[in-house]
């Protein structure tokens, strides 16, 4: 076995099967990849390990430990504003994946649209950034939860304002606590 960079090199003179077992190089992250290499005659093949993103059960130990610290660094609710705050902000807090929204947050509203578009997990937390979209003819208030029937719901923020015009958009983040 050969490293260079990122990338590993594995020959053998043997026609047996092959184990490889990759460790990440960071000491708080436990996860690994086992591999069985079957020899054969065939040109060298470069293949791609990743390891899964953007659900709670797929971040990195060490991401998930930094997000707790982060998370428990303060009262539940203070840190919940913060959290909003961030997010607003464009910022991805200490610990937290970033990826795009596997899933539609249920949210309804009488005429108003609701897309959802990514999610932010931590530790403890997971905010889903919706837009939200007045399609009525006349100016509404996002008020409340906004029709956002989800379990867990901690929080409905709507951003840069509540009020919205029509065919004016806003941002809106619902921040649920995550499943234990």
């Amino acid at each position: 076995v050969k490293k260079e960079g990122a990338s590993l090199y594995v020959t053998t003179n043997s026609e047996r099967p092959v184990g490889v077992h990759i460790l990440s190089n960071d000491p708080d992250d436990t996860r690994s990849i086992s591999l069985t290499l079957i020899t054969a005659r065939i040109p060298p093949k470069t293949i791609t390990l990743r390891w899964p993103e953007g659900t709670p059960g797929a971040m990195a130990p060490a991401s998930m430990a930094r997000a707790r610290r982060w998370e428990e660094s303060a009262p539940y609710e203070e840190k919940l504003f913060e959290l909003v705050g961030q997010v607003a902000q464009g910022k991805v807090p200490e610990g937290y994946a970033l990826a795009p929204a596997t899933e539609s947050v249920p949210c309804m509203l009488p005429e108003v649209e609701f897309y959802t578009g990514q999610r932010l997990t931590g530790a403890h937390f997971s905010v889903f950034v919706l837009r939200a979209t007045n399609v009525g003819n006349a100016p509404l208030e996002i008020l409340s939860n906004a029709g956002c029937d989800l379990p867990g719901v901690a929080l409905v923020a709507p951003w840069p304002r509540a009020y919205l015009e029509p065919n004016e958009s806003a941002e809106l983040y619902v921040a649920v606590v995550n499943e234990a």
